[in-house]
C-alpha cells in the first residue's frame, strides 16, 4: 500500500523550485541594474509627488549627461511619496535616500526634530536650496471672488459664519498632506496675527484660536490626502458645489487650461491671502545620515546644480511651477503665469510667511489642533480606500499558503477514498 504522505514531497520540491527561481530572477535583475558593480553609484531621491511630472521628464537628461561625462555608472532612483509620510520614514530610517525633497521646508524642521530625539546632530540643513516654487493659495471661482471680494483668510472665516454666503470649503488632511498642513499653519497664523515661526505651544491651546478655526472649518465639505483631488472636485462640481479650496497655485494654472469645455462660463482664480501665504519651495535636502556616502553627496551636489540649470528650470515652469532661479527668458514665465491662467504674473510682492524655523514641537501638534476643530462627519475622498496594486502581494501570499495546505490534504483524502473503494 502506498504511503499518502509521500505525495507531498513533489509539491514541496515544486515550491522550493519556484522560490529559488524567483530569487535567481531578482538577483539577475539587480545585477543587470548594476547593483553589484563596484563602479556604480546608487543615488535615491525621495520627493513629494507634486513635482513628479517635472522630475520624471528631466531624469533621462541627467542620466545621459552623466554617462557622457563620467566613467562611473549611476543608478538614479526617484521615489515619490507624501511629504508627511516621507518625513516620518526618513526620521525612523525606514527610507534611506540620499536626498529628501518635501513640498515645503517646514518638513525639514520636523525631520530634524524627530531625528534628534534619537541622534545627536540634525540630519538636514533647513536652509537647503529650493528647487521649484508654488504658493498655497485660496482657489475659488472668479464670479464668487468678485461677489465677495475675497482677499484674505479672515474673509473666509467671515463667509463661513454668514448663513447667506453659500460658502463651502475644503483642504486636505494635515496629517496626510502638505497643502493641508500648510493651510492649517496659515489659519493659526491669521487667528494669532503672528508669523508661523513665532507660534508657541500655548498659542495652539488658545481658546480664541480654536474658536476662529472651528468657525472656518464648520464650512468644510471635504478632507482627504490628495490636493489634486480637491482641484478636480472644484472643476467637476462646478461653481455651485465647492466655493473655495486651499491648494497649490500650479493646480489653478493646470485646471484653467481648457476649463471652457465644462460650460460653466466661469474660471478658477488664485487668491493670495494678504495676511501671508506659505511658499512651497520644494527644498533639496541632502541628508547627513550614516547611510549616505561622500560619493553620494558629491552626486547630490552635481544633481542639484543640474536641477537649477536654466533650461531645466524652464521645463518646471511649463508644468506650472515658479522657477527657483531667475530666468533670462522672461517670456517663458509670462506665457504660463497670467490673468487667463487665474494667477498673478509675479509673486515678488506677496507677503510670504517664514516657515523654515517653526518650532518642531509646534509642527508636531498641528494635526492635533485640526482634529479638535475640524468639521464633524466630513470624510476624505480616499480614507480607508485600498488600491488594487496594494492587494497583489497579500493575495499572492494567501493563495500560496492555501495551496500548500490544501494540496497534501486533497492527496490524503483521495488516497483514503481509494482505500475505502477497495
Amino acid at each position: 500500500m502506498r504511503n499518502p504522505r509521500r505525495r507531498t514531497v513533489p509539491f514541496v520540491l515544486i515550491v522550493l523550485i519556484v522560490i529559488s527561481t524567483l530569487a535567481t530572477i531578482d538577483v539577475g535583475r539587480r545585477y543587470l541594474e548594476g547593483e553589484f558593480e563596484q563602479d556604480t553609484i546608487t543615488f535615491e531621491m525621495l520627493y513629494s509627488s507634486e513635482k513628479g511630472k517635472w522630475l520624471e521628464e528631466i531624469a533621462p537628461i541627467f542620466e545621459r549627461e552623466w554617462a557622457q561625462n563620467s566613467s562611473i555608472s549611476l543608478r538614479l532612483i526617484l521615489t515619490p511619496i507624501g511629504s508627511g509620510r516621507g518625513t516620518l520614514q526618513v526620521a525612523r530610517s525606514i527610507s534611506k535616500p540620499v536626498v529628501w525633497s518635501p513640498a515645503s521646508r517646514f518638513w525639514l524642521s520636523t525631520l530634524n526634530y524627530l531625528w534628534e530625539k534619537e541622534n545627536d546632530n540634525p540630519i538636514v540643513d533647513v536652509n537647503a536650496e529650493a528647487l521649484v516654487i508654488s504658493p498655497t493659495v485660496i482657489a475659488t471661482w472668479k464670479s464668487y471672488q468678485q461677489e465677495h471680494n475675497i482677499t484674505s483668510m479672515e474673509d473666509l472665516r467671515e463667509l463661513a459664519i454668514d448663513p447667506d454666503s453659500g460658502f463651502t470649503f475644503a483642504h486636505t488632511d494635515p496629517s496626510r498632506s502638505n497643502s493641508g498642513f500648510g493651510g492649517v499653519i496659515m489659519q493659526v497664523a491669521t487667528a494669532l496675527d503672528k508669523n508661523p515661526e513665532d507660534i508657541t505651544l500655548d498659542d495652539l491651546a488658545d481658546p480664541d484660536v480654536h474658536k476662529w478655526m472651528t468657525q472656518l472649518e464648520s464650512a468644510a465639505i471635504e478632507y482627504g490626502s490628495s490636493t489634486g483631488f480637491l482641484a478636480k472636485l472644484l472643476l467637476n462640481g462646478g461653481p455651485s458645489k465647492l466655493k473655495v479650496a486651499l491648494i497649490y497655485e500650479n493646480l489653478v494654472v493646470e485646471k484653467n487650461k481648457g476649463i471652457e469645455s465644462y460650460g460653466y462660463n466661469d474660471s478658477l482664480v488664485a487668491v493670495y491671502p494678504k495676511e501671508g501665504t506659505v511658499l512651497n519651495d520644494h527644498p533639496f535636502g541632502l541628508l547627513d545620515a550614516p547611510w549616505v556616502s561622500e560619493k553620494q553627496k558629491e552626486v547630490g551636489r552635481i544633481f542639484l546644480k543640474f536641477l537649477l540649470r536654466e533650461d531645466i528650470q524652464e521645463r518646471a515652469v511649463r508644468t506650472g511651477f515658479r522657477p527657483a532661479v531667475t530666468l533670462s527668458n522672461s517670456s517663458v514665465e509670462s506665457e504660463i503665469f497670467n490673468e487667463k491662467a487665474g494667477v498673478i504674473p509675479s509673486i515678488r510682492n506677496l507677503t510670504i510667511y517664514d516657515i523654515g524655523n517653526i518650532r518642531g514641537e509646534v509642527l508636531e501638534r498641528i494635526p492635533d489642533l485640526w482634529l479638535a476643530t475640524r468639521a464633524i462627519g466630513v470624510v476624505g475622498e480616499d480614507i480607508n480606500t485600498l488600491k488594487v496594486e496594494d492587494l497583489i502581494i497579500p493575495v499572492a501570499l494567501l493563495a500560496l499558503i492555501v495551496l500548500m495546505i490544501s494540496y497534501p490534504l486533497v492527496s490524503y483524502v483521495r488516497a483514503y477514498l481509494r482505500r475505502r473503494r477497495r
